[in-house]
């Protein structure tokens, strides 16, 4: 279970925060920095003290010779930055940035490139289980993996990387669907990993689950892999929330 600095008085959990996700390298040269999609919760007024909120998959120009705070706008809940001169203050939250926002990320830039990036994400309270799975692009490998689900829940999100080197000419995907006791599949909207032709090792693909991922005790779960052209292999791990 994550949890974070801010903890509840009565259930000792961190309510907002990022649930997975929102995350990315330093890259090679230049000031874009690409990030995986992710989900946070941020602070609300209403029942459960939070919503939630999808961030899809971008790239951020950051300024030459800036700190940027990236970090979740806790009024738009969209992904936003606040620059600042190397070595400047970090913005308050509720006073430089609105309120009940999210710090993501530090990103120092020097006159050309991105030199760091520093983790500030906190998250959530959260009981996550992570089920990892082989999945094979091969003709005579595991194309289809079905597994029970002790627990009632949802899957949050499919997190893949390339094992060994697809072969070229065609996109090897991972699709995941829910199977209930009856035998009714349904596919997963959102969650779905595609890997280009000729993805090297170490390629990763993130996707957050965004309908049809609540699941009961007793269902189960089936990840398919698909590619035309044989060739191929990634780990995926299914990201699950236990309720």
């Amino acid at each position: 279970m994550y949890r974070g600095k801010h903890l509840d008085a009565q259930l000792g959990l961190r309510h907002n925060g990022v649930l997975c996700g929102l995350e990315g390298p330093i890259p090679g040269s230049g000031l874009d920095w690409d990030y995986l999609p992710g989900l946070v919760r941020v602070k609300g007024d209403n029942a459960v003290g939070y919503t939630e909120h999808l961030i899809a998959a971008d790239t951020l120009t950051v300024t030459a010779s800036y700190d940027t705070y990236v970090y979740i706008d806790g009024t738009t809940k969209l992904l936003a930055s606040y620059g600042v001169a190397n070595g400047g203050l970090k913005p308050k939250i509720g006073k430089d940035i609105a309120a009940k926002s999210e710090f993501i990320a530090k990103i120092v830039s020097d006159a050309s490139d991105i030199t760091a990036v520093e983790d500030l994400r906190e998250f959530a309270g959260f009981d996550v289980v992570a089920f990892q799975v082989p999945s094979s692009f091969e003709a005579t490998g595991l194309l289809q993996a079905d597994f029970h689900l002790p627990f009632n829940g949802r899957v949050v999100a499919l997190d893949g990387i390339v094992a060994e080197g697809l072969a070229g000419t065609d996109a090897g995907t991972v699709t995941p669907s829910l199977i209930t006791m009856d035998g009714t599949v349904t596919a997963i909207t959102g969650a779905a990993l595609s890997f280009a032709a000729s993805s090297a090792a170490g390629v990763r693909d993130l996707e957050v689950a965004s309908g049809d991922n609540y699941f009961k005790t007793g269902d189960r779960i089936r990840v398919l892999s698909a590619k035309s052209t044989a060739g191929g292999t990634a780990m995926v791990s299914v990201i699950c929330e236990r309720l």
